[in-house]
Order: C-alpha cells, then sequence, then structure tokens
C-alpha cells in the first residue's frame, strides 16, 4: 500500500479548502491534492525556518558560538525531516506520531532563537519575524494532527484498506485463471530404451535373441 495514495485519500476526504503560505492553515493542514510531501505547506514552511536558521547562525556574533549553532540548527532541522517522514507512514497515527515530533523539533528552534536574540546575535525584527513563522508552522502541524487523530480519520484510513483488500482479492483469481489457460499440456516422451534389450515380448525376458549355436 503506498503512502502517498492513502495520503491522497485523506485529503479528498477532509480537506475544506487550498491552504496558502499567505493564510492560516485550514483543517487538515494540506493542500488539496497533495501528493508529495515537499507540497505540504507545514513543511514549506518548515523548510523556511530551517533556511533563516542556516543564514542567521552563519555570521555575526552567533556564528562563533559553536554550540548554541549545533543546537539551533539541529532543531530546525527537525522539523521537514519528521514531517517528510510522518508522511511516508500510510497509518494516520503513525504519521500524527511523527508530526508531534515535528513540532517539538519546532518548539525547541523557538526557545534557541530566544536565546539568541537575548545573546546579541540578531535584531528584535529578526527573532519576531521567525517567532511568528514558527507559530504558524506548529499551529498547522496541531490542526492535523487533531484530525489524523479523529474517528473521521481512522474511518477514512479502514475503508481505503478495505478497498485495497478487495481489489488484490479480485485480480489474484483472474490472474491465475489466465495462467491456467496458457499453460502448455504437458506430453511425456517416450523413454529410451537401454541398449541390448530389444524388443522384449512378456514371459521372455531374453527378448528375440536368437539361440546360440551349441
Amino acid at each position: 500500500m503506498n503512502g502517498a495514495s492513502v495520503a491522497e485519500h485523506l485529503i479528498a476526504q477532509s480537506a475544506k479548502c487550498i491552504v496558502s503560505l499567505r493564510h492560516d492553515f485550514c483543517i487538515p493542514g494540506f493542500v488539496l491534492g497533495v501528493s508529495r510531501f515537499e507540497d505540504l505547506d507545514i513543511y514549506k514552511l518548515a523548510v523556511r525556518i530551517r533556511q533563516d536558521v542556516v543564514r542567521l547562525s552563519s555570521s555575526g556574533a552567533g556564528s562563533r558560538d559553536r554550540r548554541w549553532v549545533e543546537q539551533v540548527r539541529n532543531a530546525a532541522r527537525g522539523g521537514p525531516r519528521n514531517i517528510s517522514e510522518g508522511f511516508s507512514r500510510f497509518a494516520p497515527t503513525e504519521f500524527s506520531k511523527f508530526l508531534s515530533y515535528a513540532k517539538a523539533s519546532l518548539d525547541e528552534t523557538k526557545n534557541h532563537v530566544y536565546d539568541g536574540h537575548e545573546s546579541g546575535y540578531f535584531s528584535e525584527q529578526e527573532r519576531d519575524r521567525l517567532i511568528s513563522l514558527l507559530k504558524r508552522t506548529i499551529g498547522g502541524i496541531n490542526r492535523l494532527i487533531a484530525y489524523l487523530e479523529s474517528p473521521d480519520a481512522v474511518r477514512a484510513f479502514e475503508e481505503l484498506r478495505k478497498r485495497q483488500r478487495q481489489q488484490r482479492y479480485v485480480k489474484k483469481p483472474r490472474a491465475a485463471e489466465l495462467n491456467q489457460g496458457t499453460e502448455n499440456p504437458r506430453t511425456e516422451e517416450p523413454r529410451n530404451q537401454e541398449p541390448g534389450t530389444g524388443n522384449r515380448e512378456p514371459g521372455n525376458p531374453e527378448g528375440n535373441r536368437e539361440p546360440k549355436n551349441p
């Protein structure tokens, strides 16, 4: 079973609007018709956060604080990493679990952003812009988690699995019938006789051999 196909089915069942990066998220937080994790708005926002963190930690006083750089970058990278992995887990409960990991990574990123500003590594404007981006992303993740843990998501997933099992059951007998019709009947070839046996008649173990002269 393909994780992307299940995600598409869940989207078709539940999406109420197309989500734009310029607006708040609608439940469940997908762009309508998404079939790749790269097209998820929460993933796109998480990537923007990662890019901004790398940029802010690559210059100025912050770049010389190696421990802070390592921590903030690792936390920022956890968002896109867990969203993409969760998307490939076709079960709603599995996807929800990885989204919770992504949310935790982004919350940690928020803490490091506050720390970086307090340490004088970047301006208040940079801090507020990044914090706003983090809040939007976390909000979208929370809405998607709420949907994935709802009875509607579980029911849609179970219905899809049931249909896929029925399709596999229908395909197997048809394939067997086609294979049976194309098989060639097996014909036995005559066995080679051992040399010197001749054409023996029943009760004559010597076959048609001529009697030896005395």
